[in-house]
């Protein structure tokens, strides 16, 4: 089924907050960088005092193998914030982005949004996409009738895709888990250094891995690699460094990488020397 998926850039740039929705659902996604959080809580379009589920995201703590996220509810994501950035017990300092998911009716409970927590932690934990070690409980699943449990498991499918579509691999089903470094793919160019596996036709670039800081001025989807580098990378000690795994075709993945047009298919190498290609088929 088709989806149309729209974007409301606050700050009129792909850096700052952002209203992510599927048209004709209650469904609402703000995505808040934590330095903008005071400007997303006195913005009066920007409805945060309500019930909501959300998720804290950060990059990788030291010698970790995966991102770190928290994922939790709320009555009010503007009060239970305060919590999350104070210096006490209560804090979390690794965090450095924030995803809000509200009903735009209002009409989510504080059950409802407990059922959500309880339900995506468990399949968070089951993926082991994201390290979610800062949720030390595992919540148990108010009790919904049948009826309501109908539209909440909607919303869930819809925070699914909507974390998806900003390119958050924590939920994703589809990227297999640690792979061998037999079956590991590398490619290095223009400063990129990055690592990925090949499945289904696609390749997954892996979280951890070196974008190339600029694009040549001749890609011809420069604007859009630009803005995917803006969204997806942490800045670490001046590098362009991916926070997510990343599915995309072996030659558009080349062209994040590395700035420029290439062909993937030769570009990746495994271990061997031997390229992508040869295994187009397998």
């Amino acid at each position: 089924m088709e989806k149309v998926i729209t974007t409301h850039l606050f700050n009129g740039n792909s850096q700052g907050i952002m209203n992510v929705f599927i048209s004709n659902k209650i469904c609402n996604m703000y995505v808040i960088p934590r330095p903008l959080l005071v400007d997303a809580n006195s913005n009066p379009d920007i409805k945060l005092d309500q019930p909501a589920f959300y998720m804290l995201l950060g990059g990788y703590a030291e010698f970790a193998e995966l991102p770190q996220a928290y994922i939790g509810h709320a009555e009010s994501f503007k009060e239970r914030v305060k919590f999350h950035k104070s210096p006490s017990a209560h804090g979390k300092k690794f965090w450095d982005k924030a995803l809000v998911f509200v009903a735009g009716d209002n009409t989510l409970t504080k059950v409802d949004v407990a059922y959500i927590e309880a339900k995506l932690i468990e399949k968070a934990k089951l993926l082991n996409n994201f390290s979610t070690s800062e949720n030390k409980v595992k919540p148990v699943p108010p009790s919904l009738p049948a009826h309501l449990r109908v539209v909440v498991d909607e919303f869930i499918s819809d925070v699914e895709l909507l974390t998806a579509f900003i390119g958050c691999s924590i939920f994703n089903e589809s990227i297999p888990q640690k792979p061998k470094d037999s079956e590991l793919f590398f490619l290095k160019s223009r400063g990129g250094d990055a690592r990925a596996f090949f499945h289904g036709g696609k390749l997954t670039i892996l979280a951890g891995s070196i974008l190339a800081l600029t694009s040549v001025p001749s890609l011809t989807t420069k604007m859009k690699r630009d803005q995917m580098v803006n969204n997806l990378t942490d800045d670490v000690n001046g590098k362009r460094v991916l926070s997510v795994n990343i599915e995309l075709s072996p030659s558009t993945a080349a062209s994040l990488v590395s700035g420029s047009s290439q062909n993937g298919w030769f570009l990746w190498k495994n271990q061997n020397g031997e390229p992508l290609d040869k295994f187009r088929n397998q």
